[in-house]
C-alpha cells in the first residue's frame, strides 16, 4: 500500500460524460504517486482492477493563520450581514492564489465544481475560469497575501485584529507545521 497526502481533489467531467479525478500531492511525493500511477497504468491495462482508497488525515489544530483567516471571514460575515462562505470565496479570490485556468460547458454551474473560482469570459460553447487555491493548501508567502489582504478588510470596516508581533507568531505556527516557505507575513499592512 502506497500511502501519499493529497494537498487538493477535483473531479472533472468530459463533454462524453467520463469522469477524471484529479489529485494535488506535494513535490515530497512526487516519486511515490509516479509510481503508484505507473503501477496503476500498468494493472489497468492487463485488465486487472484497482482500488484506491483515500482517507481522512486527522491532525490536531491550534489557532494558526487558516483558523485565524477562518475567525476573520465569520466577524466580517457578520458586519456585512453575509454568510460565512460568501465572505471567504470573496478574500480567496481577491487575495488568494490561483492554481488552474479552466474551460467547462456554459450551461454548467462553476459553484458545482469548484468553490473558489473568478470567471474569465466565454467563447462559443464554453466559459473559462480561474481556480484558486484552497485555504489549507497555501505556502507561507501565499497564506500571508490572503491574511494581510483579510485583516485590510476587517479593518476598514472596524472589525479589531491582531497585532504585527501576534501575526509573526502565527507566521511561525504556519510555517512549522507545513514547513513550505522562507517568505513571512508582512506586517506593514496591520
Amino acid at each position: 500500500m502506497t500511502n501519499i497526502i493529497i494537498r487538493e481533489a477535483t473531479l472533472l467531467q468530459s463533454l462524453d460524460g467520463d469522469l477524471q479525478l484529479v489529485l494535488g500531492v506535494d513535490k515530497q511525493y512526487l516519486e511515490k504517486a509516479k509510481i503508484a500511477v505507473n503501477d496503476a497504468n500498468e494493472r489497468l491495462s492487463q485488465g486487472k482492477e484497482m482500488v484506491v482508497a483515500i482517507e481522512r488525515l486527522k491532525r490536531r489544530r491550534s489557532l494558526d493563520a487558516n483558523a485565524y483567516f477562518h475567525v476573520l471571514c465569520d466577524k466580517i460575515a457578520a458586519k456585512l450581514q453575509l454568510s460565512l462562505d460568501e465572505v471567504k470565496v470573496n478574500m480567496v479570490v481577491s487575495y488568494g492564489t490561483p492554481a488552474y485556468a479552466v474551460s467547462i460547458p456554459k450551461t454548467a454551474n462553476i459553484v458545482d465544481i469548484w468553490a473558489y473560482s473568478r470567471y474569465i469570459g466565454d467563447d462559443d460553447n464554453t466559459s473559462q475560469y480561474l481556480l484558486y487555491k484552497q485555504t489549507h493548501t497555501l505556502t507561507t508567502a501565499e497564506m500571508a497575501r490572503l491574511i494581510n489582504g483579510t485583516i485590510n478588510e476587517a479593518q476598514q470596516l472596524g472589525i479589531e485584529t491582531i497585532t504585527p508581533k501576534e501575526l509573526e507568531a502565527l507566521e511561525k505556527m504556519w510555517e512549522a507545521k507545513n514547513g513550505n516557505s522562507k517568505t513571512g507575513y508582512s506586517s506593514e499592512n496591520v
